[in-house]
């Protein structure tokens, strides 16, 4: 998961730093970001495909994997619908296109009051 995660950071810190660098030079070129979350696709079965042609990938999947996949295919938004929304957030000129904006909040709350409670922790540095 750990590659897959930074990927997905990674293109959106991309992202911001391209979305400021293009406003500030002016330009009609406006990038988004597409923030899915639970998505029906077959990407642990894609991803496994994948790997085989760089090693041998037969083992049955983790149970992490398969708990992932699972949750994928009975939770997850269908993608025709994910291309709406993209559609929409398009349209509207929005930089981040968030399709479950619940569960994302919910996420970001939760993740703000690790790090708010991590620079808590801190010692006094004074800056």
């Amino acid at each position: 998961m750990a590659p897959y995660v930074s990927s997905k950071h990674c293109a959106v810190v991309a992202s911001q730093a391209l979305k400021t660098e293009l406003d500030a030079k002016k330009s009609t070129v406006r990038p988004h970001v597409l923030c899915p979350s639970v998505v029906a696709t077959p990407l642990i079965e894609t991803s496994r495909h994948y790997l085989r042609k760089f090693a041998e990938v037969e083992e049955p999947m983790d149970a992490t994997s398969q708990g992932f996949h699972e949750r994928l295919n009975t939770d997850g938004m269908a993608p025709d619908q994910v291309a709406d929304l993209v559609f929409r957030g398009l349209k509207e000129d929005r930089f981040f296109i968030i399709t479950h904006p619940k569960i994302t909040g919910e996420r970001i709350d939760a993740r703000y009051k690790e790090l708010r409670d991590a620079v808590d922790e801190q010692p006094e540095t004074g800056y």
